[in-house]
């Protein structure tokens, strides 16, 4: 520590907890770790969701596993397909994780300031982020969530012939064509994306109004929330156990795999309640007008207690890797930005 209170590390010193300075690099590494792992982890998610569907009368994903269901996408809808829904992820990725994880690093200061810091604390700092973080990630989730799912539904979820015509064209793909135009098929295809995510979206407001975009807030925090709590608490305690806590010799890839274990556990033990909460989310057929628990004594009755583990493997491949990278870029973005010259 040098005598501004800030770690100095090769002539330069590290702005550090509190102040405006060190919040504002948590917003900007949030938001750009965020993007990364949305990047990445995005057809995953798709393929989760459709998982979470399958126990649905829908004769192209029912009953199928994730093989079944990766290859039934691919076959009908092509490599697009797996990115249906990006462009609203694309829009706002970048604002709604720079809250959530800043909004972690806030609470966690607060939390540790009260009780000293330890497990519980990281544990609630995770679940008051989600709390806070909701009010952006619900509308986003609601939205990427119908058009992830319209083509399982057999076109239930309203968008237009035109922006379906486009989907197809600029998801049609050959290994022969130039790398120009691909490179000009990806620009229409985000094109394209971006368009149904606005499409859906009035879509939503016009049939129930803005309340439409909050459908689940709740459910929502209650299936994110103890994930939250699950994630961030078991990574900060892998990051104990491994000795990677000082940003003087942390070691990204030590923080990637603590990342990857802590969003797997979460992810595997709260599939129950996203499957339960996608259903309600995009209104599957049979559970129009139910509530919660409704949904889940309708499932286990005619499905069985299997169903509501029927995606876990996607949401596990999804959210472990993205976790990683969410947090490895997270801490290497925000200890980089906190950086700065001892002149200035």
């Amino acid at each position: 520590l040098n005598g501004q209170g800030g770690w100095r590390i090769s002539g330069r010193t590290m702005v550090s907890g509190g102040g405006s300075e060190g919040r504002m690099a948590d917003v900007v590494a949030g938001g750009l770790a965020g993007f990364c792992q949305d990047a990445v982890t995005h057809p995953m998610d798709t393929l989760r969701a459709r998982l979470n569907l399958s126990g649905c009368n829908d004769r192209r994903v029912k009953g199928r596993g994730f093989v079944g269901v990766w290859r039934e996408l691919l076959h009908h809808e092509g490599v697009g397909g797996l990115y249906r829904g990006f462009g609203v992820a694309l829009l706002v990725s970048i604002p709604a994780n720079a809250l959530y994880l800043s909004s972690y690093k806030y609470w966690r200061d607060q939390f540790t300031q009260i009780a000293g810091g330890g497990f519980l604390c990281d544990s609630l700092a995770g679940l008051s982020a989600e709390f806070t973080s909701g009010i952006l990630w619900t509308p986003i989730d609601v939205i990427k969530q119908r058009l992830q799912v319209r083509e399982a539904k057999g076109g239930a979820v309203s968008v237009s012939p035109q922006s379906v015509a486009a989907s197809s064209a600029s998801s049609s793909s050959s290994a022969s064509r130039s790398q120009q135009r691909s490179t000009s098929r990806a620009t229409t295809t985000t094109k394209a994306s971006i368009d149904r995510s606005f499409q859906e979206a009035r879509a939503i407001v016009r049939e129930v109004g803005l309340k439409g975009l909050y459908r689940g807030y709740f459910v929502g925090v209650f299936v994110w929330g103890p994930f939250s709590s699950i994630y961030f608490a078991v990574y900060e305690k892998l990051q104990k156990l491994t000795k990677n806590t000082d940003p003087a010799t942390r070691r990204n890839s030590v923080s990637l795999g603590c990342g990857m274990v802590a969003g797997g556990v979460a992810g595997g033990l709260t599939q129950p309640l996203d499957c339960i909460r996608t259903r309600l989310q995009v209104k599957a057929q049979g559970t129009e007008g139910m509530g919660f628990w409704r949904v889940l004594s309708s499932m286990i009755r005619a499905e069985g207690l299997v169903s509501l583990f029927r995606g876990t493997t996607a949401r596990v491949l999804w959210l472990a890797p993205g976790c990683g990278v969410q947090l490895a870029m997270f801490e290497a973005i925000r200890t980089r930005i906190r950086f700065v010259d001892n002149n200035t």
